[in-house]
């Protein structure tokens, strides 16, 4: 006996569950609906994690530590990164902010200097950044 596939190429009409909006700190499932012009329609579940300030703050340590850097310019990057920490885990989120502030200055000067390549330099500003949106550092004039 031949097995058959039949395959429907019709193009979906909508998709519903993905959306722009932010999800909170934690685990969220995202459940996906799409329906094509029939009306038949498919389902898909998947897990998002949303990692806090803090989380991101150990990960851009760990990042940090991954790149064999000069021990000088790891050492000072981490003592802020740790000051950093520090600051947020008492609630002071504008030592933090400072504090992110004062990694990504010095990840731009080390890069002109040479001291790290321009991706790393990119990629450590990036998630710099990223951590000072988390927090909102911006409307905190930092």
């Amino acid at each position: 006996m031949q097995r058959q596939s039949v395959t429907d190429q019709l193009r979906v009409r909508s998709a519903r569950g993905l959306s722009n909006s932010n999800r909170p700190i934690g685990v969220t499932t995202v459940t996906c609906v799409a329906m094509d012009d029939s009306g038949n329609t498919a389902t898909s579940s998947f897990a998002v994690t949303v990692k806090g300030a803090a989380d991101q703050i150990t990960d851009l340590i760990a990042l940090v530590q991954s790149l064999a850097l000069s021990p000088g310019t790891e050492n000072s990057l981490l003592v802020k990164l740790q000051a950093a920490q520090a600051a947020l885990s008492r609630g002071n989120v504008n030592a933090t902010c400072g504090n992110l502030k004062l990694v990504i200055h010095e990840v731009a000067a080390q890069a002109t200097k040479k001291q790290v390549t321009e991706e790393q330099a990119n990629l450590l500003i990036q998630e710099a950044t990223r951590i000072e949106a988390v927090l909102d550092c911006r409307s905190l004039g930092l």
